[in-house]
């Protein structure tokens, strides 16, 4: 009988939202930041706000709290989702890539030097603005990426922060929904490891930020390479999308908490 809800609530997911820019929202999220030593910062915060395009799978978030002296703002540049999410009802692990190019480019005639992103299978090229004003290759792209798996109830964020003077440090974001959506309306979230780790009870989890190369290669990704960003909160529908047509992002309510009862059960 629930599978027939949630089918019928897919069929109006496309038809209610296809064509919307916003379709979800949190304004509560909150962030913490682990160090490599697994400590957690005095820098976390409960500001996190964020617009989505679910159904398209980008967005951003950012705050008004200061990271270490600065705030941030992040860009989603895609979304993976596990198929129950989606209506679907296998519920097996899924893998998933993220993967990115890092480019140093040089302007020979200024001595300037800027990095830039490129995420291919989003069509991101942030290196676009360099090439076409004239800046030349320099050292070489270096490709990257981030194999992880999504269980049921999972989706996966890939999203490029811009912190001080750093832009596009790759991110990746495994969210966990931890609570009923099709009965509470709204989404509650929180983050998940590589190895499925979800943050709760004391406990938190991230997917650590990576180590693109060493220093003397000048093409890192960012200032804090090996930390784990981790996140939670709530994402609801905006009020110009009817709940039944974001239930298909909801699927989880139905078939991942059912798969977490019986392993707890077991």
């Amino acid at each position: 009988m629930k599978k027939s809800i949630m089918a019928a609530a897919v069929t109006l997911a496309f038809a209610g939202a296809a064509n919307a820019a916003t379709t979800h929202t949190m304004t509560d999220g909150r962030f913490d930041f682990k160090d490599a030593g697994g400590n957690v910062t005095s820098d976390g915060h409960n500001d996190v706000q964020g617009a989505f395009d679910m159904v398209n799978g980008t967005g951003s978030f950012t705050t008004s709290t200061n990271f270490f002296g600065f705030t941030w703002n992040a860009d989603v540049v895609e979304m993976r989702m596990h198929n129950t999410m989606m209506g679907g009802t296998d519920m097996s692990a899924e893998s998933h890539t993220f993967a990115f190019t890092v480019q140093t480019m040089a302007n020979f005639s200024t001595g300037d030097t800027t990095k830039c992103i490129s995420v291919a299978s989003a069509g991101y090229n942030g290196c676009a603005d360099e090439i076409a004003g004239g800046w030349a290759n320099f050292g070489g792209p270096r490709a990257y990426s981030y194999n992880y798996t999504l269980n049921a109830g999972q989706f996966a964020a890939h999203t490029l922060f811009d912190w001080s003077s750093s832009e596009d440090i790759p991110v990746l974001a495994i969210m966990q929904v931890t609570n009923d959506p099709m009965v509470d309306g709204f989404m509650t979230v929180a983050s998940v490891d590589l190895a499925g780790n979800v943050s709760g009870g004391g406990s938190l989890y991230g997917v650590p930020m990576i180590q693109c190369s060493t220093a003397a290669d000048n093409d890192g990704c960012g200032p804090f390479p090996g930390q784990t960003p981790i996140f939670s909160g709530t994402i609801v529908p905006v009020s110009a999308v009817p709940v039944p047509a974001a239930v298909w992002l909801f699927g989880s309510g139905l078939l991942g908490l059912v798969g977490v009862a019986r392993r707890k059960m077991a």
